[in-house]
């Protein structure tokens, strides 16, 4: 999934590009030499980012930062030498990032927990109905969901290993021995709202039920029972899938089922769907294995594809038809969810 939409329109980007540069000179490490900072931005239809060098200017010692990224992620991760982490250079290194990345936070908020905590935590699972399990390990909080602004965190080798960057031109594993990451986060994001009329820009309440309230933006959904609250679903693309650029929306409809609820996905640029199983309780998710439907003329003409209904969905095995009712699939994740062994 992380290589998947790394490489598609690179070269089309070169070809249709937006360009800005900006140079700034300046002593920033105070030893009486000018240094430069030069960055340029460059971004075309699903790709886009700075790219960024600082100069010593009594050394010549040359440090630099490639922010290029797909429009389809939340999140990015590069990795930085250790060494420029070192007296000599950790002035220059400081004028270049606050040159380029957004504020610098030392913990995870609630939303980026819930990011890391499910890309530590998932497992492709050989299953009949289901093809991954993520357990983000979430806790009801008594603070209500605030979403801060966009903002960057240090992540050292272990965390780092972890998550396993890769280049975002290539598709190959970054270098992470002797180097520390920088993850940049763009949390703003979550505070956008759909347009459609049942969303309306001043409230986030999609739904509620006897337990529950649930908030909803065109990334993001948390729930609220009483005064607590928590995450329930991000879209992070090499977690979830999702839309090809971060404008689009990706929470399509959300149906509630007592403690479970059926996520429908947007997938753009393609019109169908995918489709999750959320245990609001737990935290846990199941995403079905089929690309969904509602148009039974699609269903009807592609038979891979699968039919959703209002209590159920409909698939072809064998040129019949048969019903999955969600009911069942609350069940078989109950029972798939308590026996997956998920690394520490």
């Amino acid at each position: 999934m992380k290589q998947i939409f790394l490489i598609l329109f690179f070269y089309s980007i070169l070809c249709c590009s937006q360009y800005n540069e900006r140079t700034v000179i300046q002593d920033f490490n105070y030893d009486n030499f000018k240094d430069t900072i030069h960055s340029n931005y460059q971004g075309g239809s699903g790709f886009g980012g700075i790219y960024a060098k600082v100069i010593d200017g009594k050394t010549k010692h040359t440090f630099d930062i490639d922010l290029f990224h797909s429009y389809a992620l939340i999140k990015n991760i590069i990795t930085i030498p250790k060494q420029q982490f070192e007296k000599e250079h950790l002035l220059l290194t400081k004028a270049l990032f606050r040159e380029v990345l957004p504020k610098q936070r030392n913990t995870p908020d609630t939303s980026l927990e819930w990011i890391l905590n499910s890309q530590f935590h998932q497992k492709q699972v050989n299953h009949p109905y289901f093809d991954k399990i993520i357990y983000p390990k979430t806790t009801w909080r008594k603070e209500k969901i605030e979403v801060p602004d966009s903002y960057y965190i240090t992540l050292h080798n272990d965390s780092l290993k972890k998550i396993a960057p890769r280049d975002a031109y290539k598709g190959e594993l970054m270098e992470t021995d002797n180097h520390i990451g920088i993850l940049t986060y763009n949390a703003s994001i979550l505070r956008k709202i759909s347009e459609r009329k049942y969303r309306s820009t001043d409230s986030k309440l999609i739904g509620t039920s006897k337990k529950y309230k649930f908030h909803a933006t065109m990334h993001g959904l948390y729930v609220q029972k009483n005064e607590k609250y928590k995450w329930l679903f991000i879209n992070d693309y090499e977690i979830v899938g999702g839309p090809q650029k971060l404008r689009w929306e990706s929470i399509q409809c959300v149906r509630i089922f007592k403690n479970f609820l059926i996520l429908e996905q947007n997938t753009a640029p393609s019109r169908y769907l995918n489709t999750f199983i959320i245990d609001i309780e737990t935290g846990k998710i199941g995403k079905l294995k089929f690309e969904f439907t509602k148009d039974i003329k699609d269903f009807k003409d592609d038979y891979e594809l699968a039919l959703l209904k209002k209590d159920h969905f409909m698939i072809k095995s064998d040129d019949k038809e048969k019903k999955v009712h969600y009911k069942k699939l609350f069940k078989l994740l109950k029972k798939l969810k308590d026996g997956l062994d998920f690394k520490k």
